[in-house]
């Protein structure tokens, strides 16, 4: 196997600098509304929802505990400062994509932006097959195929 230029490694890093960072933001979203819904709060799902439950939480009279809004504050305070950083990742990828000329071209194909292009590109494969076999990154064989049957299911799919 080839080694990575110091370029690709680098660009690589950024990549992952910034899964790390997107999977905290969500760890941190999510332990808020989880522990509020442990008290019967709950909101709308996305950015308005999360921003309602923050203005309760941060509100005066919202009725719980001390203690969980202490914990909850701590837990807000570092949301702000990681997206920040996010979007300053995010930032260097756009440069990137639009520095290199062949990031360019992929950002022309429909549906392929600055993060998508980067991280293709990043990733070096040896063939398309490679690609097209690790593609969307994001995505398992259990999110799109059947896999095999439910024991609760009928046995009409069973041999």
């Amino acid at each position: 196997m080839a080694i990575e230029s110091p370029e690709r490694q680098a660009a690589r890093s950024l990549e992952r600098s910034r899964e790390l960072l997107v999977k905290q933001h969500t760890q941190l979203l999510n332990s808020v509304r989880g522990q509020l819904a442990e008290f019967g709060i709950a909101a709308a799902q996305g950015r308005n929802g999360f921003a309602e439950l923050k203005a309760q939480v941060l509100g005066e009279g919202s009725g719980l505990p001390d203690v969980l809004l202490g914990a909850l504050r701590t837990l807000l305070d570092q949301i702000e400062p990681l997206k920040a950083a996010i979007d300053a990742l995010e930032g260097q990828i756009v440069a990137a994509a639009k520095a290199d000329p062949a990031m360019r071209r992929l950002c022309a194909i429909p549906g392929v932006g600055s993060l998508t292009a980067h991280a293709i590109l990043a990733a070096r494969y040896r063939t398309a097959r490679y690609l097209s076999a690790s593609w969307p990154p994001s995505a398992t064989a259990s999110s799109s195929v059947r896999q095999g049957t439910s024991r609760l299911e009928p046995d009409r799919f069973r041999l």
